[in-house]
């Protein structure tokens, strides 16, 4: 299928984008009626066959398995280094909280990360006494001077670079491969927060120098919640202690002491019972965006993004919070207007035009994330309500402000 009917196809199918004008994939994006679908066929199906009737588990642990193949199809990284998980959030904690950081040691992040990321550092100082240190980074850095800066702060008691891939904040695309050969010189490992990569750009955890990369498949993937996977560079799982685990954690063990640690294993890090309604969906949501191309959603975004600028540049008082350096630009697409309170704004364009965006409280900016569902009529209206705005000003709301 060529691609303008390919992304006609995601509009079609995706009824979240006709009943509103849907710019929010970056905080959860909108569920195609294949992924829908998927799920009521799976709940169906147990709800004949009961969860535990022999043909039916079966099915149940294949589409596990299924699962972890596909995610690794995304992270661009071999099965054996891909742990299921249930989000980012919960991949990042896996790797932080199982590292042997210890007092003295150094842990790099920067001032652009999501709190989910932030947040687990600074439980992670407190546990061992790491030292943390946060590099400034502005969207106006160019690639060069952000792998410089990383250069200045790393040495050899760095065991650990955590940063987003693509800020939240700004939508920034950072220079991952640079920076991890910066620091694997220096003998430190790179924790990628991926939220805003899957279904968004392609990856290849290999070419990146990715350590640790965690991703979930509620945003960009516009999969269920819920579900994410981890990779961990296959050698390096030894090194990663599983703060919690399940039988899928031991080589073998018996009731007199006799334990043997599966230390290699991936799976590990894997606990209980998985939502199997929620692996259905996001095995269909994997499978259409492998289907329409990686390549080809980025290419598409981009131009999205493109768009936006051209048709916001015309608004007076807009000032663009995301880079505009193609080296660096996303489909996260986030601005500032003169004057205005953006924790206002944004629920005042959803309440009034129908418009699902969201604000950084950190930017004072409203951001936009552009999919291929979206397209140019979408960004037209998103203006053309932001002027309405600026017109009409703002309305004091009690539900101001982003969640996550």
């Amino acid at each position: 299928m060529e691609s303008s009917k390919r992304w006609d196809w995601h509009r079609e199918h995706t009824p979240a984008a006709r009943e509103s004008v849907y710019l929010n994939a970056g905080w959860s994006g909108p569920m195609t009626d294949v992924v829908s679908g998927a799920m009521h066929a799976y709940l169906d199906a147990e709800l004949m066959a009961g969860p535990t009737r022999r043909d039916h588990f079966d099915k149940r642990v294949a589409m596990r398995e299924a699962y972890r193949e596909n995610a690794a199809k995304v992270l661009g990284a071999p099965v054996d280094g891909v742990t299921i998980t249930s989000n980012t959030t919960d991949g990042l904690n896996v790797v932080l909280s199982g590292l042997p950081l210890n007092e003295g040691d150094r842990v790099l992040s920067t001032t652009i990360e999501h709190p989910s990321g932030t947040v687990p550092l600074y439980w992670t100082r407190e546990r061992a006494a790491t030292e943390v240190e946060w590099l400034k980074l502005t969207a106006e850095d160019s690639n060069a001077a952000i792998v410089d800066r990383f250069a200045s702060r790393i040495d050899r008691r760095t065991r650990l670079v955590l940063l987003s891939h693509i800020s939240f904040a700004t939508g920034q695309l950072l220079p991952l491969r640079e920076i991890a050969e910066v620091a694997h010189r220096a003998g430190a490992q790179v924790l990628v927060d991926g939220a805003q990569t899957a279904g968004h750009l392609p990856l290849d955890m290999e070419a990146m120098g990715a350590d640790f990369y965690a991703i979930p498949m509620h945003k960009w993937m516009c999969g269920p919640s819920g579900l994410g996977a981890l990779y961990i560079r296959p050698e390096l799982i030894p090194m990663v202690q599983p703060q919690r685990t399940s039988g899928r954690g031991a080589e073998s063990w018996d009731y007199e002491g006799g334990f043997v640690p599966a230390h290699a294993d991936i799976k590990k890090f894997e606990t209980g019972t998985l939502s199997t309604v929620s692996v259905a969906g996001a095995n269909a949501a994997i499978e259409q965006y492998l289907e329409s191309g990686p390549e080809a959603v980025f290419n598409r975004v981009i131009e999205l993004t493109r768009h936006a600028e051209t048709r916001f540049a015309k608004i007076p008082g807009f000032e663009l919070a995301s880079p505009a350096r193609e080296e660096a630009r996303t489909g996260l697409f986030a601005f500032r207007l003169d004057g205005i309170d953006a924790l206002l704004a944004a629920p005042q364009l959803q309440r009034n035009h129908r418009i699902v965006c969201r604000s950084v409280r950190t930017e004072n900016a409203i951001r936009l994330s552009l999919h291929v569902y979206n397209n140019e009529a979408d960004i037209e209206a998103a203006a053309a309500a932001v002027e309405a705005l600026l017109r009409d000003g703002l309305e004091e709301s009690p539900d101001a402000g982003p969640a996550d």
